[in-house]
């Protein structure tokens, strides 16, 4: 009788759902000026307003004409351009054990700039990537931009350019690394090409004018908008 008892205790353990463990939050949404969704691990769409939080494995999504500023908790800063997918692969951080400490991220499309925090400042730069398919940004201390172009810069050509504001950062493919200081900008066609320093950004394209994205909207909107319901309507 005990045998039995003891089988179905094992038996409803096994059926039983276990309880969903939530989620840590690694950031929030510090501003935004219009859409800004998260696809969650589970493939569900989730609309961000101000203070949403965003968690490991999210692609967070920004609308047409939408830019969006994230604040991790290690006060690392990111903004995304409208039409831009972005991948946090994954964020941990110790504010007590800088071993500890690791972020990936993944810009699967459009453009960003990025202010580094406590993470790409203490520890090495393996602690802090920037993925794109087309290359990865090894970074310590730096403020840079980031542009996936795919026949959506106007003239200019297709492939990822990386603008140096203030620090430096190592642009690496398969086929080489680049070093890129401050006012540098660089272009990887693809993975098998070795990335090539380019002439100012101004002189190529006003897309890619760092001056112009490091002024983004928000300081034009010193109240960010949260969005309605209607206007974040999932589709």
């Amino acid at each position: 009788m005990r045998l039995i008892a003891i089988n179905l205790i094992l038996v409803a353990l096994i059926v039983l759902p276990l309880p969903t463990l939530a989620a840590t939050p690694v950031g929030q949404v510090l501003n935004l000026k219009g859409q800004l969704f998260a696809r969650k691990a589970d493939d569900n769409l989730k609309c961000l307003s101000l203070s949403s939080e965003v968690e490991a494995g999210d692609i967070l999504v920004t609308g047409k004409r939408s830019y969006a500023r994230i604040k991790f908790i290690d006060d690392s800063l990111i903004t995304l351009r409208p039409e831009t997918e972005f991948e946090i692969k994954e964020f941990q951080f110790s504010e007590e054990n800088s071993n500890e400490d690791s972020a990936v991220l993944n810009l699967v499309k459009g453009g960003l700039r990025s202010i580094t925090g406590q993470i790409g400042k203490r520890g090495t730069q393996d602690d802090y990537r920037m993925e794109s398919k087309l290359g990865t940004i090894g970074i310590r201390g730096t403020i840079f931009t980031m542009r996936l172009c795919e026949s959506n810069c106007g003239e200019i050509a297709d492939g990822l350019y990386v603008s140096v504001i203030d620090g430096a950062v190592d642009f690496m493919t398969s086929a080489g690394t680049l070093r890129l200081n401050s006012g540098n900008l660089g272009f990887a066609e693809g993975q098998n090409r070795r990335p090539a320093l380019m002439p100012p950004a101004p002189q190529i394209s006003p897309e890619l004018n760092t001056d112009k994205f490091s002024q983004l909207p928000f300081a034009e909107i010193k109240k960010s908008i949260i969005p309605d319901q209607g206007a974040c309507e999932v589709r």
